[in-house]
């Protein structure tokens, strides 16, 4: 309810009107190579269920931070992940965050923001910081939860081909609740 209840406020930040499903969560963190991750991110965990597909496969030192804009939405990710380091913060600010968890590189980043529904300056923009905290071949996971045929999933898309060297076709996962479409990018 607090998923829903954030989304009637601001769904222009909060982007679905329900948190990520199981199936959903698990395919956004799949095909990662976190099982073998130094330095991992994720924007946009919301209450976690992401979260806990990432810390089911990424190793005991791998370093994890999450970066949650919503204040109502973080205190309830703190309660549900006490011992993970959530910065209530914009991934704007990725560089910096990485900095003051000691992180270099990363390896992967998976994101949950609705990137599509941001203006255009600051999809590019979050992704250039974003790109420049991937170290080569580091994975990044983006999901909407809009048809391939809109122009705003259009616009991110060729966003994502001009600054990656791999853009996967989006994979479509069925979900009880609805199908979500996930972009997987290889820098």
């Amino acid at each position: 309810m607090l998923f829903l209840g954030e989304f009637f406020r601001s769904p222009l930040r909060i982007g679905a009107l329900y948190q990520s499903p199981p199936r959903i969560a698990k395919a956004l963190a799949v095909e990662m190579g976190l099982e073998n991750a130094g330095a991992v991110a994720e924007f946009g965990p919301g209450t976690g269920p992401v979260t806990r597909e990432i810390l089911s496969r990424i190793p005991g030192d791998c370093r994890f931070f999450a970066v949650e804009r919503n204040p109502r939405l973080a205190k309830a990710f703190r309660v549900r992940f006490p011992g993970v380091t959530l910065y209530e913060d914009s991934a704007e600010q990725v560089r910096e965050l990485c900095q003051r968890s000691g992180i270099q590189q990363l390896d992967a980043v998976v994101t949950s923001i609705p990137w599509i529904v941001l203006p255009p300056a600051v999809q590019e923009r979050m992704l250039l910081e974003t790109i420049a905290m991937l170290k080569p071949g580091g994975r990044f996971n983006m999901i909407t939860y809009r048809s391939l045929s809109s122009i705003l999933v259009r616009r991110m898309m060729a966003l994502c081909q001009r600054h990656f060297s791999v853009v996967e076709p989006n994979i479509k996962v069925k979900s009880r609740v609805s199908s979500a479409f996930i972009c997987r990018c290889t820098k």
